[in-house]
């Protein structure tokens, strides 16, 4: 490459005076073109080599709860970026190095297989797997499941025990097959260890499949009861008019109410009747005699 570089040059001028020679020094300066090599430009560095495969350490005993664990995996190129895990049931999520991961709540108790990607920056991949065991809370006793048919808005119970203090996951998914739409409720159990839970939600009429599990109070999940499938209808089905099963007892005494008021009601008219028609005869009898 050829750039312009200005130099001075010093100019002795001389002339004579009076036969006296008087030097002049000026200064100019000249354009001159240097090459100067440039150098080149340094080469990219292309990072195809892949991290090493990811590997798992674990910080806490493999069957405490929550567990807790590092993942490990090097690149001497580009370096790691992130690491993405993957469980079983379709749960994913990113983690950035040091790659320390605690796991474990919201898992059913199980072995799960755990798949693991390590990247590194230029975007290089390598896969690598471990399992991981969920230590779980000891099962709920269900002693009045739900029914299998149900209609809107009946009173309908769950009784069953459990730990004290624990709380009950009830999970209602619609029986399509998906958990999209699942509802969860949760109700704490009394002292007693005992707990009963009102099926008061107003689920519109279709079928349903309801589970429970207990969670204690450090984060462990119970094996899930169910699922107990129930159906739930309108009140008309079929064309039918039903009564509400909760308004029969109110409908008996209320019966039971009526039939008395009318028996007292008829034995009061044949007393009278009885009466005026002895009064009548009596009148009668006299008038003959």
């Amino acid at each position: 490459m050829n750039v312009v570089r200005e130099l001075p040059i010093l100019l002795v001028l001389s002339v004579s005076f009076f036969g006296l020679p008087i030097i002049f020094i000026a200064a100019q300066t000249a354009s001159q073109e240097v090459a100067i090599e440039s150098p080149e430009n340094p080469p990219v560095v292309t990072d195809t080599t892949p991290p090493s495969i990811p590997t798992v350490e674990f910080l806490t005993p493999r069957d405490a709860f929550p567990p807790v664990f590092q993942l490990h995996s090097t690149d001497q190129e580009s370096g790691i970026s992130h690491y993405d895990i993957q469980l079983e049931n379709g749960t994913r999520f990113s983690v950035a190095p040091p790659g320390i991961v605690q796991a474990g709540f919201g898992l059913d108790p199980a072995t799960y297989l755990i798949q693991l990607t390590a990247w590194d920056n230029a975007n290089n991949s390598s896969n690598g797997s471990f399992n991981i065991s969920i230590p779980g809370a000891p099962a709920l006793s269900i002693s009045n499941p739900p029914p299998a048919v149900a209609y809107a808005d009946d009173l309908v119970t769950v009784e069953g025990g459990g730990i004290p203090g624990a709380e009950v996951v009830m999970r209602v998914t619609p029986d399509t097959g998906s958990d999209f739409k699942r509802t969860e409720f949760r109700f704490r159990i009394d002292e007693n260890g005992s707990f009963s839970i009102p099926l008061r939600y107003e689920l519109a009429p279709g079928a349903y499949n309801v589970t429970f599990q207990q969670r204690v109070q450090d984060g462990r999940l119970s094996p899930r009861e169910g699922p107990f499938p129930i159906t739930i209808r309108p009140y008309a089905d079929i064309g039918v008019a039903r009564i509400n099963p909760s308004l029969l007892p109110y409908l008996l005494g209320l019966g039971l109410i009526g039939t008395i008021g009318f028996m007292f009601t008829l034995i009061m008219v044949l007393t009278m009747t009885h009466k005026k028609s002895h009064l009548n005869q009596k009148i009668i009898n006299e008038l003959q005699a």
